[in-house]
Order: structure tokens, then C-alpha cells, then sequence
């Protein structure tokens, strides 16, 4: 069985239960903090952490009750930036991450054995802006990743056109900057994933419709740009924006989700390389798709419609990585995020 925790703009956390069959076997709302838009989960499985979108920022910590899946206060910290958006813990559970797309700042904030927050250690302000008059007046932080294997975290500033790679020094707490590359003028980095090899990430551009696949060199710390591909047909008229881009547990293949188009975009990864190769789009059922994610074992794909306020569930075919529409919708008001935890057949929490 697997749980499902959706963040919203309505001030509740969604709980879904998924059986293995795929059917929806439990749905219930959870009272949250103020806009908790975004979530993410400590590597132990054990704490939740929720951001509240608002001036200043804030995050706050869940303890996971293993039998219901409901969310008990640990605790909570407010940020020195404003309107965050995107949260992230590093590989070891030691520090969490945050861009607050408001200020165009980027947090560490240490962790706590319990996995409960400490106050802010670090809060960067990046600086500049772009060509786009409205979107890139200043810096604009929307998502920190940080690598799964090298102490190095990656920050998107869609404000800017740049992808910051910071080093973390985990003894001091501390973010030190590295190297940075830069995206075409007006493009627009939204957010960022990582391949499982660690050599390979990719951005999805929010303002120009494209992901650019990047190889990384851990030994330098530096990106290197290789190849930008459009996330809509060219056939597409009208507004978009892309918002989120996973990869399936494999790597084998990379989605991106088109708010305007309203679809994932799907591609398959060339395994030596990195490459992409568009297999096609595939239509969310559904309007503003802000948010998806992958279940842990590949076989479900989850999208976040924000503004048709449903949750909608495909079903992923493994070999040609193509989503297959279930029909099935669960209404939730302003669905913003998608975060699968999976359980043992006893319900206790399964290790990855």
C-alpha cells in the first residue's frame, strides 16, 4: 500500500491510500499550516516537512504517525525570505533546503536527530534580473536539489537564468558558492531533477516551454550544458508554463508538465548519455498541472491540477515509460503538490 500526501493553497494537507491494485482506498484532509503548498519527506520516512507560501516563509515538521498516516506538530521555523516555494533534505537527513521565490533567497536550516527544525543557519540572496519585464524584474529562487551522492546542491533562479551550484560544508552548516551556469536569455530554470548515475540533470524552463539536459562533473563541481528540447508541439497556441520535470525510478525517462498545454511531456533518456528523444504528451485531465510525482516503485504517476482542483491518476508503463489515463479523479481544492510515502504489507513504513 502506498500513502499519498497532497499540498494545496486551501490550507489542508490531502491523505490518499492507494492499494497495489491502484484503487483509492482511503481519502481524508489534514489540517495544515497557512498555503502549505509544497511538502517533503525526511530520508528516515519519518517526518513531513510543509512550506507556508507567504511573507516571511515558514516551514514546519510533522511526525508521520506509522498506523493512520496522520501528522503530529513537531515544530515549526519561520525563514528571513519570502513566499518559498520549494523545500529538499539532504542525502544524510542533517539539513533541509529552501528558495523563496518571493525574496530570491536560498536556506539551510539544520535538522535535528528527531528530524525536528533548527532555526536558519544560512539564508543567501542572489542578485540580477533578467529580459522578461514582469517574471525576471529581480532573482527569483524556485527549487533547491541537492546531489544524491557529492556534497554539492543545486539551486534554480527562474529570475536570472542561471542554475547556482553551491557546495554544502555539512560540519559548519554552511553553503559555499562553486560555479554556476547560465540558460538562455528569458528562459526561465524552474526546477530541477537529478539521474539516479548522479552524472546527469536536467531543467525544465518555465518561461520559455524547454528542458536542457546538463552533465555535471562532480570533480570540478560544474554543469555543462549539452541539449534543449521543447516541452509543447509547435503546433501549440496560447500561454505556458511549465512547472515540474521527475524522473522514473529507472532514469530511463524524463516527464515535464505543461500548465496552458495541460499535459506531461514524456521522453526517453539515452543511457550512456543523457540524451532525450520526445516520445510525445500525454493530457492531464485536468487544468494547471502544478505538480506530479512518480510512485516509489514506478507503476503510478499522480498529477496536481490546480485550477480544475483535481487530483488525477495514470497508470506508467514500465518498458515504453508511456502514463495511461485511469479515469479516476479525486477532487481537492487548489492540489499543488504530489509526495508518495510507501508502506509494508503490515503498514509499517518500507525503507525506500
Amino acid at each position: 500500500m502506498m500513502r499519498i500526501y497532497v499540498g494545496t493553497y486551501s490550507g489542508q494537507i490531502g491523505l490518499l491510500e492507494l492499494s497495489e491494485a491502484g484503487k483509492i482506498t482511503a481519502q481524508r484532509s489534514i489540517a495544515g499550516p497557512e498555503a502549505p503548498a509544497f511538502l517533503c519527506l525526511h530520508p528516515n520516512k519519518q517526518t513531513l516537512y510543509a512550506l507556508s507560501e507567504t511573507r516571511p516563509g515558514r516551514i514546519t515538521a510533522y511526525t508521520l504517525e506509522p498506523a493512520t498516516g496522520e501528522l503530529r506538530f513537531k515544530n515549526a521555523q519561520a525563514l528571513s525570505g519570502a513566499y518559498t516555494c520549494h523545500l529538499s533534505v539532504d542525502p544524510m537527513g542533517r539539513m533541509l533546503f529552501a528558495a523563496s521565490y518571493g525574496s530570491g533567497h536560498v536556506h539551510l536550516l539544520p535538522l535535528a536527530a528527531d528530524g525536528a527544525l533548527l532555526p536558519e543557519a544560512a539564508s543567501i540572496h542572489h542578485e540580477g534580473r533578467g529580459a522578461h519585464p514582469d517574471r525576471q524584474e529581480g532573482p527569483h529562487v524556485h527549487c533547491t536539489v541537492p546531489h544524491p551522492q557529492q556534497p554539492y546542491l543545486f539551486v534554480a533562479d527562474l529570475g536570472v537564468d542561471r542554475v547556482f551550484v553551491y557546495r554544502i560544508d555539512r560540519q559548519k552548516a554552511l553553503l559555499e558558492p562553486h560555479s554556476q551556469a547560465t540558460l538562455p536569455v528569458g528562459a526561465g530554470p524552474r526546477h530541477i531533477a537529478i539521474h539516479p548515475n548522479g552524472r546527469f540533470l536536467y531543467v525544465i524552463n518555465e518561461l520559455n516551454s524547454t528542458v536542457t539536459h546538463f552533465l555535471f562533473d562532480a570533480e570540478k563541481g560544474v554543469l555543462l550544458p549539452t541539449n534543449t528540447h521543447p516541452t509543447i508541439p509547435s503546433s501549440h497556441v496560447g500561454e505556458n508554463y511549465p512547472s515540474e520535470v521527475a524522473l522514473s525510478p529507472d532514469g530511463r525517462f524524463l516527464y515535464g508538465a505543461n500548465r496552458g498545454h495541460n499535459s506531461l511531456a514524456v521522453f526517453q533518456i539515452e543511457e550512456a548519455t543523457g540524451q532525450l528523444s520526445p516520445l510525445g504528451h500525454v493530457a492531464v485531465e485536468g487544468d494547471w498541472p502544478r505538480h506530479f510525482a512518480i510512485s516509489p516503485d514506478g507503476r503510478w504517476l499522480v498529477v496536481a491540477n490546480q485550477k480544475s482542483n483535481n487530483v488525477v491518476f495514470f497508470h506508467r508503463d514500465r518498458e515504453t515509460g508511456m502514463p495511461q489515463p485511469l479515469n479516476r479523479h479525486v477532487a481537492l481544492a487548489a492540489p499543488s503538490c504530489i509526495l508518495f510515502l510507501s508502506l509494508e504489507s503490515n503498514g509499517d513504513i518500507a525503507a525506500g
